[in-house]
């Protein structure tokens, strides 16, 4: 989950950025913590799917965020009151689930339900099985259940790409090209108890940009679906020649990768897609998100994540 969700001008920044709603991200007008059952539903759904956040306190309209509401008052809704609503009302129980509250700054909190991707799957107080996809909660079918039950058998690899801060600062030199090189964080794991042995990387990044250090084994220049100009970061780790992936541990991936934004683009705000597939036998994910330019800072926001 790259989404950075702790303070209230992140949540401001949803709202200033158009962040839409997506199949791991969910906003909630405060209201809606007087459902405990779709809270538990909400939740279920997104673990079962791919992880993700869902935001209490923001208002939206047609998906996209229309601004913080009043929050939601500290009795009783406080971090133990969600733990005990989701847990008690959901089967099995869901580990590594954060509750964030957030300061209204009037007595009351927001709150952000940070929701790990499962290695197994949860029921619902209904009896039922939920899986979160794109805007909506759909009950899932009787294969996506055992695939999901089977998940702990098969690696699944994951990758976390962040620039240094929410909103990096974009620097510049009088006579250069572009701008001083940004260099933004990869870090691979994996979600199962089973070691990935293999494990392939490909990360595309919009061909605007200036890839000034890839960290990869390998470049190529290649073509989105929208028929946009990309490069393509390649990463191959294997056995014996790098670490089998495990659950316990996490590391950096590559000698480092950084970026710049051509002058052309000095002044005004532009967009540059960035994607990434990853893969491993019997599992393969891919993610597609945005660098946003607002006049001299970079953010890096996800649209929607797919398996």
């Amino acid at each position: 989950m790259a989404l950075n969700l702790e303070s209230k001008a992140d949540l401001e920044a949803l709202h200033t950025n158009q962040v839409s709603e997506s199949s791991s991200l969910e906003y909630k007008a405060s209201p809606a913590v007087e459902n405990k059952l779709e809270i538990a539903k909400d939740v279920s759904a997104m673990a079962n799917a791919n992880g993700g956040h869902v935001v209490y306190g923001m208002t939206e309209k047609d998906h996209l965020p229309t601004g913080l509401d009043a929050g939601i008052p500290p009795k009783p809704f406080d971090g133990l009151w969600f733990e005990q609503v989701i847990q008690q009302n959901t089967r099995p129980a869901i580990e590594g689930l954060r509750i964030i509250p957030i300061s209204a700054e009037n007595g009351n909190n927001y709150f952000v339900l940070e929701v790990p991707a499962s290695n197994t799957v949860h029921q619902a107080k209904d009896g039922r099985y939920y899986r979160r996809r794109n805007f909506r909660n759909d009950i899932m079918e009787d294969y996506e259940v055992r695939e999901a039950m089977n998940r702990s058998k098969t690696p699944e690899p994951f990758l976390d790409i962040s620039l240094p801060e929410q909103r990096t600062p974009i620097r510049w030199l009088s006579d250069d090209s572009h701008s001083v090189p940004i260099a933004f964080s990869l870090t691979v794991g994996n979600r199962s108890i089973t070691p990935s042995l293999y494990t392939h990387v490909i990360i595309s990044v919009d061909a605007e940009l200036v890839l000034t250090k890839s960290g990869g084994d390998e470049v190529l220049s290649t073509t989105h679906t929208d028929g946009q100009p990309m490069n393509a970061i390649i990463f191959k780790l294997f056995v014996p020649h790098h670490f089998p992936l495990f659950r316990e541990r996490s590391f950096r991936l590559g000698s480092g990768t950084s970026i710049a934004i051509q002058r052309k683009f000095y002044t005004g705000d532009s967009m540059y897609r960035i994607k990434y597939d990853i893969s491993t036998a019997g599992y393969s994910a891919s993610r597609t998100g945005e660098f946003i330019k607002r006049g001299q800072e970079l953010s890096l926001y996800w649209l929607k994540p797919s398996v």
